[in-house]
C-alpha cells in the first residue's frame, strides 16, 4: 500500500511526530509550482505601498490568531489541571 504522506519524527524520539506532509503526483507539484511563480510575478507588480499594506494586514491576522491560540491553550491546561 502506497504511503498517502510523509511523516517527520524526531531523531531524538521517534515516537514524537514533528509534522506531515501529503503525498501528491509530480503534475500537482508542477501546478503548485506555477502557482507559485505567478503569485510572485502579481506582488512584485505591487507598488510598496500596497505590499506594506497586505503584509501589516497579515501581520494583524497572525496577532489575532496568536491570541486565539493562546487563550486555547491556557483553556486547555486549565481543563487538565482539573482533572487532575
Amino acid at each position: 500500500m502506497p504511503l498517502k504522506e510523509f511523516v517527520s519524527r524526531s531523531p531524538q524520539d521517534p515516537d514524537d511526530v514533528l509534522g506531515s506532509v501529503p503525498l501528491v503526483e509530480p503534475a500537482e507539484v508542477t501546478a503548485t509550482i506555477d502557482r507559485a511563480r505567478q503569485a510572485q510575478a502579481q506582488w512584485s507588480a505591487l507598488a510598496a505601498p500596497a505590499r506594506a499594506n497586505a503584509l501589516s494586514r497579515a501581520a494583524e491576522r497572525v496577532d489575532k490568531a496568536t491570541a486565539e491560540l493562546t487563550r486555547s491553550e491556557e483553556h486547555t491546561s486549565e481543563l487538565q489541571s482539573l482533572r487532575h
